[in-house]
């Protein structure tokens, strides 16, 4: 098997998990992250010593240039890119009524503006 899956959101959680399982299955994985470089490489070291292949891309899904660079690398280092799992994302507790701007901005920007500048990138 050839093919390449990007993962957004990819050091931790649900991301970590779905990365490890594409490596496993023979995928080639980019880890995107933005922010948790030593998880990200941990994820990527695990997928190596389980004999997958694995490489890093740091960016923020809410900018469309770092969008367009996470794809530019995925083709640089892989070719065709297969699959897209769009895992980033943020929540940010408490109550509405305390709930700053800036906040729903960065919930806004990641977990909606994200989707929409990896989808547009992939068409």
């Amino acid at each position: 098997m050839n093919k390449t899956v990007i993962i957004t959101g990819a050091s931790r959680g649900i991301g970590k998990a779905i990365a490890l399982k594409m490596g496993k299955e023979g995928f080639n994985v980019v880890v995107n992250y933005a922010s948790s470089d030593e998880k990200a490489q941990e994820v990527v070291d695990e997928i190596v010593k389980n004999d997958g292949r694995a490489v890093l891309c740091k960016g923020d899904v809410s900018r469309a240039e770092d969008v367009e660079k996470l794809f530019q690398f995925t083709k640089d280092t892989y070719g065709e890119i297969s699959t897209l799992v769009n895992n980033a994302g943020v929540l940010i507790l408490g109550e509405l009524k305390d709930f700053e701007d800036e906040s729903f901005d960065k919930v806004f920007n990641i977990n909606v503006k994200g989707v929409f500048n990896t989808l547009r990138c992939a068409a």
